[in-house]
């Protein structure tokens, strides 16, 4: 790989998490979002697929390893904050029926103190990820820096 290549990588790994907090943050905003829209499994969102692949091959490179452990930090306590979100949209209530828990999502079934709670939760995976995102540009110019032999060790 090449670091035009790489930076594409890097780039559409923010776009995928970019995305993933935009549909959050339209589940906390009362939008109907489908369960598994957005994966609670850090490994099953694309951006953590990415980190799986790509960020795995990067730690093969020392001087890239602590970057690396610093995004999967930022990623887990996204998928933590989006854990207690999850349980609160997710978790069915059990006055409902069964067809009704089967097929449909109701903003209203949240108590307003679920949804400030959401909201509070959903505030950590903002901050949470403006780390993420500043640790991948820090990944980007380190890769700047990568000469011929590193780029090799990353096939």
């Amino acid at each position: 790989m090449n670091h035009s290549q790489l930076y594409q990588h890097i780039s559409d790994a923010i776009l995928a998490h970019q995305n993933w907090v935009r549909k959050t943050d339209h589940l906390t905003s009362g939008l109907p979002v489908k369960e598994g829209v957005i994966p609670l499994d850090p490994k099953a969102c694309e951006f953590g697929q990415w980190l799986s692949e790509d960020g795995e091959k990067f730690k093969k490179i020392e001087r890239l390893q602590d970057i690396i452990e610093i995004i999967e930090h930022h990623h887990q306590d996204l998928h933590a904050a989006y854990a207690v979100i999850y349980e609160i949209y997710f978790f069915i209530p059990k006055h409902r029926s069964a067809l009704n828990k089967l097929f449909s999502f109701h903003f209203d079934d949240v108590t307003q103190e679920g949804q400030e709670e959401a909201k509070i939760y959903f505030e950590d995976i903002k901050r949470s990820s403006e780390y993420l995102i500043s640790s991948m540009n820090i990944l980007k110019k380190q890769i700047k820096e990568l000469n011929y032999s590193d780029l090799m060790e990353l096939k």
